[in-house]
């Protein structure tokens, strides 16, 4: 077998060197997202099992009062984005999902790179599973009947379509975001309250990915034009 220094340069670059592509892009942002991920369901886990510990200890329900602060905290950053002194879970400054949805235009919202789902669909995706823990916190259970492949349907939006899907999601969030005060929870009901937080921590890191990918192949396209 031929040593390394034998081998021909990668994509024909001079010196085995190649210029960034759309390629390495996903696979710096999805471990970027990963990592995000990953990060936000270690918390989940964490304060789950704390809560687990709480309810067994005390041979009933338990209250969330305890983790008030720290759920409204953690899910009003990824909403409304970081302070300028620094955040918990997004870097000092960031705008968080909502102001970052309001600088894609609908036409960026109904692009698909590579067959994926739109940031649309992501965003109504939210939107749909928002709302079901709204209902959730005022009594119903809307869950024996919910249909979560419905909300990856809306694949396409208008302006207009655009506008209200942003404005609905900004309702159900920061609906949610008030319904997190202290209540009786079980165990399995504290879950998914926690899993919101990493549910929607998750898919800001998808909306990102998706909507920051044309700025980085039309910027390739760019650097290749200006080389002819």
């Amino acid at each position: 077998m031929g040593s390394t220094a034998s081998r021909p340069p990668v994509n024909g670059a001079a010196g085995g060197r190649r210029d960034p592509s759309l390629a390495d892009f996903f696979l710096t942002e999805l471990e970027i997202e990963l990592a995000l991920t990953i990060g936000c369901l270690v918390v989940a886990f964490l304060i789950a099992a704390v809560a687990k510990r709480s309810v067994e200890d005390n041979g009933g329900p338990m209250n969330t009062r305890d983790l008030t602060g720290t759920l409204t905290i953690l899910f009003g950053e990824l909403v409304d984005g970081a302070p300028a002194a620094g955040g918990h879970v997004l870097n000092r400054g960031d705008p968080g999902l909502i102001a970052s949805l309001d600088k894609l235009t609908a036409a960026d919202a109904s692009r698909s790179t590579a067959g994926g789902a739109t940031v649309a669909a992501h965003v109504d995706h939210l939107r749909y599973g928002l709302s079901l823990m709204n209902r959730w916190s005022t009594g119903e259970n809307p869950f024996a009947d919910a249909d979560w492949s419905a909300s990856w349907r809306k694949t396409t939006v208008s302006d207009a379509e655009w506008m209200e899907l942003r404005a609905a999601l900004g309702r159900e969030a920061h609906h949610w975001l008030a319904a997190l005060h202290a209540r009786d929870v079980a165990v399995v009901e504290l879950n998914g309250v926690v899993g919101s937080i990493a549910h929607l921590a998750y898919h800001l890191g998808a909306i990102r990915v998706r909507s920051a990918a044309p700025r980085v192949a039309r910027s390739n396209r760019n650097r290749n034009r200006s080389r002819l």
